[in-house]
């Protein structure tokens, strides 16, 4: 089971979660349930707002950690995209024991997860809501993400430190954000390969499916609301575009706004 927030947990049997980024389960079991799903090298910190929101909606909220996150980077060096997707899965099936209709929403790289977990489990799964979902990705972080598949570059360079944020605004949100600083070179191959795995995996989503990308996201190309709304094989596709979202959308400005269009979609599936 999942800690609570503010508990502390081993991870490998060596590190202890950073304070702030902890898993949480918020609100009560009545029936509905909601996964919500952090993204690559973050930590439950970045979808608690949507926990809050769903919470208080009357949706029991649980934020796992992925293996390897909220902790410490050398233990998500010694993961892959398979270890985040079991730790989700791992969630999914407790919160599914204690609700009826479960629904999962993921920012980043736990929109790829959570669509990996829709189309895989498609009887657990009634809705779910992919967050600035990267399929594909762009200038320096595609260039890093596919080199990083090259054994050598991952002798010489181990990881990677984060750039700074030049956008007054978005130092705030990085300042306050408990996430790695650093990109372990081996786990970056591994989100490539997780890109490339869910390119073809999303046409096996069949739960109604809300996508919402910004155009001032500065990490996950805008294309992507394109890539993503034509792969998914659901039936029922609604797309949001936000103008002046930061890629971390539910804990910038319009944080609100995500939150409660993910909420209103829930509630109408």
């Amino acid at each position: 089971m999942l800690e609570k927030a503010g508990s502390s947990a081993i991870i490998h049997g060596v590190s202890r979660y950073i304070k702030g980024a902890e898993p949480f389960e918020l609100g009560a079991a009545r029936g509905r349930g909601c996964l919500v799903v952090h993204g690559f090298t973050g930590s439950p910190y970045e979808v608690r707002p949507l926990g809050e929101r769903l919470a208080a909606a009357g949706y029991l909220a649980v934020g796992p950690a992925l293996a390897g996150h909220a902790t410490d980077p050398a233990d998500l060096d010694r993961t892959g995209w398979r270890d985040w997707v079991r730790s989700a899965d791992d969630a999914l099936t407790a919160l599914r024991a204690r609700c009826d209709r479960v629904y999962v929403a993921g920012l980043s790289m736990g929109g790829l997860v959570a669509a990996k977990l829709a189309a895989d489990r498609p009887g657990d799964v009634h809705a779910v809501a992919l967050l600035a979902a990267p399929l594909w990705l762009g200038g320096l972080d595609g260039m890093f993400v596919t080199a990083a598949r090259f054994t050598p570059l991952r002798h010489f360079l181990p990881s990677i430190k984060k750039p700074g944020e030049s956008d007054p605004r978005l130092k705030a949100i990085r300042a306050d954000n408990p996430s790695y600083d650093r990109v372990p070179t081996r786990a970056a191959a591994a989100f490539w390969d997780f890109m490339w795995h869910m390119r073809w995996r999303v046409r096996r989503v069949r739960a109604p499916a809300l996508v919402i990308y910004s155009r001032a996201d500065g990490d996950v190309p805008f294309v992507n609301a394109r890539l993503m709304a034509r792969a998914l094989g659901s039936p029922e596709v609604r797309s949001v575009t936000l103008d002046h979202a930061p890629h971390l959308m539910t804990l910038g400005m319009d944080g609100p706004r995500v939150c409660d269009e993910v909420t209103a979609f829930f509630g109408e599936h």
